[in-house]
């Protein structure tokens, strides 16, 4: 790190499922939430940034351990670092992961100042997926 980078902005590093901040025109700084094993998505696209899909599924299951990830989470947040946004992103398509409802919740809960969540929507026509996003109640 030089000493002109301020040390809020180095990023990530040393957390498993935590990247960035990433910087955005349109979001501002962004912390990146990656909650599945690398290219794994519901959709094959030829302008992946990625690259091409090599699980492709539409299967919502635990891929990396929610616990893990919220942990990460709290760690990363807990000293309110300047960010705009936390963006749930990465490897592939988060709403795949059955546990971000969970992580959602905890969000709103315990760091209301930093929301977002990206997706292609792919798989919230399954009403299951829709209700776990908008309504989940931690257990």
């Amino acid at each position: 790190m030089s000493s002109s980078t301020p040390a809020e902005l180095v990023g990530a590093r040393g957390f498993t499922y935590l990247f960035g901040p990433v910087f955005s025109r349109r979001l501002g700084r962004s912390l990146g939430v990656d909650l599945l094993p690398y290219k794994t998505c519901s959709l094959d696209c030829i302008y992946c940034e990625c690259g091409l899909t090599t699980d492709l599924t539409s299967e919502r299951t635990n891929r990396v351990p929610t616990d893990d990830v919220i942990a990460e989470l709290d760690a990363y947040l807990g000293p309110r670092p300047p960010l705009d946004f936390v963006t749930f992103a990465g490897s592939g398509e988060p709403t795949l992961h059955a546990g971000l409802g969970r992580i959602i919740a905890h969000l709103k809960q315990n760091h209301p100042r930093y929301k977002a969540k990206w997706t292609h929507k792919s798989i919230l026509s399954h009403r299951a997926s829709l209700r776990n996003f908008c309504t989940h109640q931690p257990r």
